[in-house]
C-alpha cells in the first residue's frame, strides 16, 4: 500500500500538535498570579489562531486525499466505463459544465470558455480514445464534516472506521473549526473575541478529536485505492484496467 499520503498527513498533523503543546506555556497563568488585560488579549489571539492552524490541516488533508485518488486513476489510465457510478457521474458533469474538465489550467490561469458543442465533442473524443478519469472534488474554504463526508460519497465511499468515529465524535468539531475560521478570515469577529470563548484544554481536545477523524479519512482513502474500490465490480474481477503498456490495475493487493 502506498504510504505517501499517510506520511504526508503525519508530518502535517505533527506540526499542528506541536502548536497545541506550546499553547499552554503562553496561555496558562502561573499559580497565584493575575493576567494583565494586554496579556489576556494576546493569549486570546493565540487561542483563536488555533482554528486557522486546525483548518489548514483539514483542508490540506482533504485536498491531498482527492489528489491521491485522481493521480492514481490517471496513472492507471482508468476509463469512464470502468469506474463506479459516483466517479463516472462526477467526471461527466465536469466535462459538460467546466471550462477546464481535464485540469490543465495553472492555478493562476483562467481557462477559455467552451461552447456546448465543444463540451460534447470533448466528451465523445475522451470516451472513444479511452482517456483516463481524473477527480476534482475539492470544497475549498468549506470543509465542515458534511462536506468531508459529501466528498467521500462522491467518490463512492460511505463508511469510515467506527472506532475512529467514536473517538472523534463523528468529526463534529470540523463544523466549529470551519465556522470560526471563516468568521475570522472575513472579519466577522476579532481574534480576541473568538479566543475568549475557549480554554486551552477545550482546544487541545478539539485538536485530538479532529486529528483522529482526519486519520480515519486518510486510512479509508488508502484502502479505497489499494482495494481498487473505484472499479466497477465486474471490471475488477474479470478485466484489466487498461490495454496500454501502462501497468494495469488488478484485484490483487
Amino acid at each position: 500500500m502506498n504510504s505517501a499520503l499517510r506520511d504526508d498527513f503525519r508530518v502535517r498533523a505533527d506540526e499542528v500538535v506541536e502548536y497545541f503543546k506550546w499553547l499552554p506555556s503562553v496561555c496558562l497563568p502561573d499559580a497565584g498570579t493575575s493576567v494583565p488585560p494586554s496579556r489576556a488579549n494576546f493569549q486570546a489571539g493565540l487561542k483563536a489562531t488555533a482554528f486557522l492552524v486546525l483548518y489548514n490541516l483539514v483542508e490540506g488533508t482533504m485536498d491531498r486525499c482527492v489528489k491521491e485518488v485522481s493521480d492514481h486513476l490517471v496513472a492507471q489510465r482508468v476509463r469512464m466505463d470502468q469506474v463506479i457510478l459516483p466517479l463516472e457521474e462526477d467526471f461527466l458533469k465536469r466535462i459538460l459544465n467546466s471550462d477546464d474538465p481535464f485540469l490543465k489550467a495553472k492555478p493562476d490561469e483562467k481557462p477559455p470558455q467552451r461552447s456546448n458543442v465543444e463540451r460534447l465533442r470533448d466528451l465523445v473524443h475522451h470516451a472513444i480514445s479511452g482517456g483516463p478519469v481524473n477527480v476534482d472534488l475539492t470544497a475549498s474554504g468549506n470543509y465542515g464534516v458534511g462536506n468531508v463526508r459529501g466528498t467521500l460519497r462522491r467518490m463512492g465511499i460511505e463508511d469510515l472506521s467506527s472506532s475512529m468515529l467514536r473517538l472523534s465524535r463523528g468529526g463534529a468539531d470540523l463544523d466549529v473549526i470551519v465556522r470560526r475560521r471563516n468568521r475570522l478570515a472575513h472579519g466577522a469577529e476579532s481574534f480576541v473575541e473568538c479566543g475568549r470563548e475557549y480554554t486551552v484544554p477545550d482546544l487541545q481536545e478539539m485538536c485530538r478529536r479532529s486529528t483522529f477523524f482526519l486519520a480515519a479519512v486518510v486510512k479509508r482513502i488508502e484502502q479505497f485505492i489499494a482495494k481498487q474500490e473505484y472499479l466497477r465490480p465486474l471490471i475488477a474481477v474479470t478485466a484489466p484496467v487498461s490495454t496500454t503498456t501502462t501497468s494495469p490495475a488488478t484485484t490483487s493487493v
